[in-house]
């Protein structure tokens, strides 16, 4: 993961120590989170925190930028943490 985070230029969360806001998460698509394995975790001013496996899927930025007007800030997670927060939030 810190390779990763370091190739990317995405900062590294570890979601175990974060309290995660279900509410905000299950604001957008749950088929655009489950499909592309990310989830908004917190709002900070004008922006989104989204947790990611997968810095690099344009995609997933695009559908989920189209799900909220707020700038959306990615942040790195394991995909066994971010998995298990996904099927809490969207069951």
């Amino acid at each position: 993961m810190k390779l990763l985070s370091d190739r990317s230029r995405v900062a590294f969360v570890p979601m175990e120590k974060y309290d995660i806001d279900i509410e905000l998460a299950r604001t957008f698509p749950a088929q655009t989170c489950q499909r592309w394995c990310v989830m908004p975790f917190d709002k900070m001013s004008k922006s989104i925190l989204v947790a990611t496996a997968n810095p690099f899927n344009q995609q997933a930025a695009k559908e989920l930028s189209q799900a909220t007007a707020f700038r959306l800030l990615w942040y790195l997670v394991p995909p066994a943490d971010l998995v298990k927060n996904i099927r809490k939030a969207f069951r």
